[in-house]
């Protein structure tokens, strides 16, 4: 291990933590991006949630967060339901609903999702502790976090 000054330290994990942050926000608009692409190619897109030990689910407008159907049934019950909406889609004149998780089903998005490398002289562990820590900050908005790093909001 190097030996460095305190202030080299400070200086490695603020930069970590910064391009922690660039990362992050460059997933963030990506993310955007593909959910515009999938609205403009006529995609419905929706989201929701499922319980596998009730077997209650719900599907809901990605956007208004509406609740377009729920059941108690399970997942034959949510896939006839998401088949109708699909049809339903269809019918109105778009191309179906896709849910909101295949947004990240790409190879572009999942390369920016990993954190940068530790820098050497850097524990791996506090690196990834403090890069959680940067792109939490930055998701919640944490302006004093923010400026501690030298960015402003995103």
């Amino acid at each position: 291990m190097t030996t460095m000054t305190d202030a080299e330290f400070g200086a490695l994990l603020r930069n970590h933590a910064r391009e922690a942050v660039r990362r992050s926000r460059a997933w963030h608009a990506a993310a955007a991006e593909r959910r515009r692409e999938l609205e403009t190619g006529g995609y419905r897109l929706v989201g929701g949630d499922g319980d596998a030990n009730t077997g209650e689910w719900e599907i809901t407008d990605y956007r208004t967060g509406q609740v377009l159907a729920s059941g108690t049934d399970g997942i034959g019950d949510y896939d006839s339901a998401a088949e109708r909406l699909d049809a339903e889609t269809q019918a109105a004149g778009g191309r179906g609903i896709i849910h909101d998780d295949h947004v990240y089903d790409s190879d572009a998005l999942n390369a920016l999702l990993s954190s940068p490398p530790a820098p050497e002289g850097i524990p791996v562990s506090l690196a990834d502790a403090v890069a959680d820590w940067a792109e939490e900050a930055d998701d919640r908005g944490d302006k004093d976090a923010l400026r501690l790093l030298g960015l402003g909001p995103a």
